[in-house]
């Protein structure tokens, strides 16, 4: 009966898309892979102003996977939403923040475009 009721829970979870483990949609399997793919990129400026890459799993694990706030598709960006984001996560790098969308080619992993997104201080 367990095993009935779990994978009727799975399947729920699946026609709903709800993606928390182990209840998920597998996103992973379904979704076309494309030969380019947009990303987030975080940079830290330094005193001197050049960029230095950041990446949130320099911060503690509670930062991880959290670019996932700001969404998938940077022109519905809530501007609020982002500011906020963003000052977390330079109040952790202890450093001003420049968030940059970028498409990236998915074999050599070759930055195609980089567009500024949001910038914000600790």
């Amino acid at each position: 009966m367990f095993v009935y009721a779990f994978l009727a829970v799975v399947l729920a979870s699946a026609a709903a898309s709800v993606e928390l483990w182990p209840l998920t949609g597998f996103r992973l399997y379904h979704e076309v892979r494309r030969p380019t793919h947009p990303t987030w990129e975080l940079v830290k400026l330094a005193p001197d102003g050049s960029e230095v890459q950041a990446s949130l799993y320099d911060l503690g694990i509670g930062f991880r996977d959290t670019e996932r706030l700001l969404g998938r598709d940077p022109d519905a960006l809530d501007g609020a939403r982002a500011h906020e984001v963003c000052r977390a996560w330079a109040s952790g790098f202890g450093a001003p923040l420049r968030i940059y969308r970028t498409r990236v080619d998915a074999r050599s992993g070759e930055r195609l475009t980089r567009r500024l997104v949001h910038e914000c201080a600790p």
